[in-house]
């Protein structure tokens, strides 16, 4: 017996012109459906089909790594807040996996600019960053912009370290790079506040720990990462 294909799977959906009909359409539809709705479309318009859903956390999520990554860097990423705020934790290690590394070293100018990006994505976001990626990985990021001195003296011997930065009168810090330090001074606070003990942790590892030998650990957690999505070490 002769089956006639689902027409509906087949024909792309036309959408109404009027804005309001549109979303309404567009919701009713199944997640799936409305995702294949965005890919179909580019730029602005999938952008604007994106964040049409009612679910556009889920639809974000779904998105393949790459189209995620390429839709980011044609916003720019602070135009892209929205888009990369919804990102899932393996989503946005991807992005910074492609992004923040120059060859085998990690690139402070990009590393800056996504700090910001996340901060400016808000709390919650940092949050889910500092509980989803590895120690190692912070510690090289924190590395790369922070002498810390662990101080455990008397109150009087403190005057010489004023000119520090502290939130516990332990570990003080000096920024290397003046113009990061309001982007890595709230990211400390932030880490602080949600977990003490790996503040703590992170702090001795930057006092302790050879950058090369982290970079070097990081870069292949990197390329072990991306070998599962098909790209070739450096």
């Amino acid at each position: 017996m002769l089956t006639m294909p689902d027409v509906s799977e087949t024909k792309p959906r036309v959408l109404p012109k009027d804005e309001e009909e549109t979303e309404r359409t567009f919701n009713d539809l199944p997640v799936q459906q409305q995702l294949n709705i965005v890919l179909r479309h580019h730029g602005n318009e999938r952008l604007r089909h994106l964040f049409l859903s009612h679910q556009s956390k889920e639809l974000v999520q779904r998105l393949p790594e790459i189209e995620l990554f390429l839709m980011v860097k044609r916003s720019g990423e602070r135009d892209a807040l929205e888009l990369v705020s919804l990102t899932s934790p393996e989503q946005f290690q991807y992005l910074l996996d492609l992004d923040f590394w120059n060859k085998d070293q990690l690139d402070p100018g990009m590393a800056t600019q996504w700090m910001r990006t996340l901060l400016e994505c808000g709390e919650e976001k940092v949050q889910e960053f500092i509980q989803s990626t590895d120690p190692e990985f912070i510690a090289l990021l924190l590395k790369k912009f922070l002498h810390v001195i662990k101080f455990e003296g008397e109150p009087a011997e403190l005057s010489a370290l004023t000119s520090l930065f502290t939130l516990d009168q332990q570990y003080y810090v000096a920024f290397k790079k003046p113009e990061a330090r309001p982007i890595f001074q709230r990211f400390l606070e932030n880490l602080c506040h949600l977990d003490e003990e790996l503040y703590a942790r992170l702090m001795e590892a930057v006092i302790v720990e050879w950058e090369l030998e982290l970079e070097e650990l990081n870069y292949s957690h990197r390329n072990g990462r991306l070998s599962d999505h098909g790209f070739p070490g450096f």
